[in-house]
């Protein structure tokens, strides 16, 4: 049977009593699940991401603004979250669902299982008036992958999540300055990100998605760091501020894996400027601000057809951890 939750789900169950239901099966199946993406990671305690796991899961059960589907076969549960969020209204002019939970174990039946929960989820957003799901799952994941296929999913892009240990990164030299930003700076920095993304990410590259409105998202997400916990790089050359390099230090990591984690979140060059080592140098400098930050790993995240970027993590001793595919349907 599948369960739908928002607020209450069909059996009028509380979302308090979905979520006590659901926590002790899902810790009898985390051992041998493969799927999630900080179980890789490097870790002091070897049930950290476990913590982590659970810790999110509390977080997201919590916000109003989420969505789950539960269903469960040979009392093995399956679980998947979306978020309907009024940020993603705001720009697009309507809702969008964003997958932010996957919990698919991979057998036998799992197929079945998965594709029945994401036909509810899909009836369920349609109902909501949801436009379009962005639906992120692991790469290895065949029988959710497969499911997607069958139900007419696009697929849009490949993520590879790598980790570097800071010791291990050959800082270099630089001729160009790389600093924090500050209140005067973000004028320049929101025109950059407007203008100036990597265009096969897949807001872009779906046609249904009005380049316009993405270009404000990513504006939007700059201006946002303002008021939430990342931070601002940027380089700059005569007085003129030529890409940016938002980050941040993920707390949750620490305490739950016990090391001290930066997060690369997202950049831009000038289109005026690439081709000229400028986000090399832009790469590296942030990585001294993070690592003057006392972080000892540091997890970043860049598309598979995207070269450049891939090469440049690799030179920097960036090891892939995690895949992820992203997928989107029009409701």
């Amino acid at each position: 049977m599948i369960y739908y939750i928002n607020e209450n789900f069909s059996e009028k169950c509380s979302k308090k009593k979905l979520y006590d239901f659901v926590i002790p099966k899902l810790i009898e199946q985390l051992n041998s699940y493969m799927f999630y993406q900080y179980k890789f990671y490097p870790s002091k305690s070897k049930d950290g991401w476990k913590k982590l796991f659970l810790e999110n899961l509390k977080n997201l059960f919590e916000n109003q603004e989420n969505v789950f589907y539960y269903s469960e076969i040979d009392n093995v549960p399956f679980l998947i979250g979306v978020s309907v969020r009024k940020w993603d209204k705001d720009v697009f002019g309507f809702p969008i669902a964003t997958s932010n939970l996957i919990f698919c174990p991979y057998f036998k039946k799992s197929y079945d299982v998965v594709k029945g929960i994401i036909t509810f989820a899909l009836s369920d957003l349609s109902s909501k008036n949801v436009k379009a799901l962005i639906f992120r799952t692991n790469g290895d994941n065949l029988p959710l992958i497969h499911a997607c296929e069958s139900l007419k999913f696009k697929y849009y892009e490949n993520i590879i999540w790598p980790v570097a240990k800071v010791k291990d990164i050959d800082f270099q030299n630089q001729e160009l300055s790389v600093r924090l930003i500050n209140e005067a700076d973000y004028k320049d920095v929101i025109r950059i990100a407007k203008k100036h993304q990597y265009i096969r990410g897949h807001y872009y590259c779906d046609k249904l998605f009005d380049k316009k409105n993405v270009d404000k998202l990513y504006a939007k997400w700059v201006e946002s760091t303002k008021k939430n916990d990342s931070e601002v790089a940027i380089i700059e050359y005569d007085n003129n501020i030529l890409g940016y390099f938002v980050f941040g230090i993920d707390q949750r990591l620490k305490n739950n894996l016990g090391f001290n984690y930066g997060r690369f979140k997202s950049l831009a060059i000038n289109t005026k400027y690439r081709g000229l080592g400028i986000g090399d140098k832009l790469f590296i400098g942030t990585l001294k601000l993070i690592a003057n930050r006392g972080v000892e790993y540091i997890d970043s995240g860049y598309a598979t057809k995207n070269h450049i970027s891939a090469l440049l993590h690799i030179k920097n001793r960036f090891v892939p951890k995690y895949e992820e595919i992203t997928f989107h349907y029009w409701l």
